[in-house]
């Protein structure tokens, strides 16, 4: 695997991709790469509405892997994962710790 890691994952597989693959197959991969500071693995939902998909993705990560409170009381994924959403109409990009 390249460092940092990037995945783009197709939408209708993308759930299962973070629950079975990433969090579950690979999650030792995973949280070992973060604990060696190789880089967060950025998983990247290829289609679909955003405010429906992300928070899907970011939901079922902070199952797999766990989140802690930040200062103002917020969920935030390990420093090892993102998720990133590229909007094609306005072209922006977001990126997302939970």
């Amino acid at each position: 695997m390249c460092e940092p890691g990037f995945t783009e994952t197709v939408v209708y597989l993308c759930r299962e991709a973070c629950e079975e693959l990433w969090g579950g197959v690979l999650k030792e991969l995973v949280v070992e790469r973060g604990e060696r500071g190789a880089g967060p693995l950025v998983i990247r939902p290829d289609s679909g509405d955003p405010a429906t998909v992300v928070v899907k993705v970011l939901e079922t990560l902070g199952d797999k892997f766990g989140t802690t409170l930040n200062s103002k009381g917020y969920k935030v994924l390990p420093d090892y994962l993102r998720v990133i959403q590229v909007c094609a109409r306005c072209q922006s990009v977001c990126v997302w710790s939970l």
